[in-house]
This record gives structure tokens, sequence and C-alpha cells, in this order.
């Protein structure tokens, strides 16, 4: 029997994913069951011991990253909340590069090192003084790492799986104004294993337009990302935490 707790209810996951046999719902039930158990694990450990005992268990395909980086290309990583609790932060530990995190929540300042600042963000914009902070990492070589459907930063709607959610426009300012290129990064837990891989993704192709035309350019970058996620929540469901599944089940389908 599945535990109320962490996996949604049938109806949930068919208001979230819309028409699906009896059969995939029950599967997206215990794979999102199955990935809500092992974040809270994640979760309890980093609350009491911080990242450090976590490390072991990513393991990171940096795919361009280091290409980009050798050309001197400035890079902004985007995740979004799917896959393994705490992966963005863990994949810029792992990778040990000079880094700069934008979180909403001030726990996840315990993930700062040498190598990585954690920025809690306090109000609902990304604000000047992060931007400026943030565009000066980019230009001293290194990256700038955000949540893109976290809780920080002026939103902005785009098209999510059939519906319409808010995202933060604060990602794609920062891209245009730095001349950046945007990585997603996704991951996954692998098999019944108590480990997971994350993976940064090729650049997202920019908007053609000039980057003077601010809104415009954000608007389409922002979309592009999306689609991006949607395209990864379509091909693994299960792989959606629970939160995010229930937010969407709330959202009327257009």
């Amino acid at each position: 029997m599945l535990g109320a707790r962490y996996c949604p209810s049938a109806e949930e996951v068919e208001a979230a994913f819309g028409d699906l046999s009896k059969r995939e719902v029950e599967e997206i039930r215990r794979e999102v069951t199955s990935l809500e158990c092992r974040n809270a694990a994640v979760e309890t450990v980093f609350r009491k011991h911080g990242l450090e005992p976590l490390l072991p268990l990513v393991r990171v395909d940096p795919g361009p990253l280091f290409q980009l980086l050798q050309e001197k290309t400035p890079v902004v990583i985007v995740s979004w909340h799917m896959g393994p609790q705490r992966q963005l932060m863990a994949t810029l530990r792992q990778l040990d590069i000079d880094g700069l995190l934008a979180v909403s929540k001030p726990l996840a300042l315990r993930a700062e090192s040498d190598s990585l600042e954690v920025v809690a963000l306090k109000d609902r914009g990304l604000g000047a003084r992060f931007l400026r902070r943030a565009i000066d990492k980019l230009r001293d070589g290194g990256v700038v790492a955000i949540a893109l459907d976290g809780e920080q930063g002026a939103r902005h709607p785009v098209p999510f799986l059939g519906r319409t959610v808010e995202i933060g426009r604060g990602t794609a300012a920062l891209v245009r104004v730095a001349g950046a290129e945007l990585l997603p990064l996704t991951g996954r837990w692998i098999g019944h294993s108590g480990t997971f891989e994350t993976r940064l993704h090729p650049p997202l192709a920019k908007p053609a337009v000039d980057r003077k035309e601010a809104v415009q350019f954000d608007t389409e970058l922002l979309a592009t990302a999306a689609r991006f996620f949607e395209d990864e929540a379509r091909r693994a469901p299960g792989n959606v935490s629970l939160r995010r599944l229930r937010k969407l089940g709330q959202r009327v389908v257009s």
C-alpha cells in the first residue's frame, strides 16, 4: 500500500497530466512516492549535517560546461523542482567551480563553501544588488545558478503542460544583460540505489531578437526554458516533485 504522506492520489496525477490509463497513473504514483521518500531522507541529512555527507551520492555529467568556461563564455545554470532534492547545490559543489547560487530560504546557506557563494533572496525580485553581484560573478569567469520555478524573483507567465505557470523573470534578464548561455540541469535517482546523477545539457537557443528588446527577449527565452522542462516532465512524470505535481493539478488547463 502506498504511503499517503509521500504519494499523490490518482486524482492528483490525472489533474496534473491529463488522460492516462489506470496502469500509467499507478506507475506515476509509485515513482513519485519513491522520489519523495528518498528526497525526504536527503533533506533530513541536509538539515542535520549540511551538504557534505550527500556529496558522495551524486554523479555529475558536466556536459558542455567546462568547454564554455574555458572559452570564457558566461554561464547561467537553471533547474526545475524535479528529481533529487538539493541537486543543484550538490552539483555545483561536486564540480568545485566558482559559483553563485540564488535560493529562497536561508536554510540553503548551509551549502556554502570556499567555491560556492549562496545568496538567500528576501523579496519577490532578484533585485538590483543581486543582479550586479551575479553579473560580476559571470564576468569574473564564475557560474550563476537559479531554480527557474523557485519562489524567488519577479514572476513571468509561461505555458506548461497545457496551463500557465509563473517562473522567475530575473534569469532571462541576467542572460540578456551578461550575454550568458543558459544551461538546464536535470537529475534523477539511479534505479533503487541511494545515489543520483545530474546532467548539464547544451545551452538553450536564445531568441533571434536584439537584446535591447528586453520584454520580447525575456518572454521568448523563458518560454524556451519552460518547454525544455515541460518535455522532461512528459518524458518522466514520476520525476516531478509531489509539491509541484499538486500545484499543477490546482491550475486550470487551457
